[in-house]
């Protein structure tokens, strides 16, 4: 079994023994925590697990990183490009290529630190146009402590 595997399968035992992170938008204002609920229920999801699980089989993927470039450089998910959540939808043509080209189906991967920034993100591109966007709900630190690979 790899690393990624074996970080992979002591993350779903955490879980499953109720160490898991808080819910999405955990103590946020309310109206902020319904918005993210709703915004949640529209896009698509992949649990952290999953989301190394997909890295190991090395499939052509975009995984964007929504972070503050500070946050990416510190470290980050090996082969993710950094697109700031606030700049998202005018710097994704950057990351991508020209408008006119990006395949609009390419699957995309997003994540942040905590997972709010990035479900909005996933929302973002979905306005955008792309089709096969998923938000990975993880909290970066919790892939880091799984020995998860990372980059600096």
């Amino acid at each position: 079994m790899g690393p990624i595997k074996q970080a992979a399968a002591l993350l779903i035992c955490a879980c499953v023994l109720g160490a898991s992170a808080p819910a999405l938008g955990a103590g946020w204002h309310p109206a902020l925590e319904n918005h993210l609920d709703a915004v949640s229920r529209q896009v698509k999801s992949i649990d952290m697990a999953s989301f190394a699980q997909l890295l190991e089989e090395a499939a052509p993927i975009t995984i964007v990183d929504v972070r503050e470039y500070p946050e990416y450089e510190e470290s980050h998910v090996p082969g993710a490009l950094n697109v700031p959540r606030g700049v998202i939808e005018f710097k994704i043509w950057d990351a991508l290529g020209d408008p006119e080209r990006v395949s609009f189906d390419t699957p995309i991967y997003v994540y942040c630190g905590l997972g709010d920034r990035s479900i909005l993100a996933a929302r973002s591109l979905q306005e955008l146009g792309f089709t096969n966007v998923q938000h990975v709900d993880m909290r970066f630190r919790e892939w880091e402590q799984s020995g998860l690979p990372v980059d600096f």
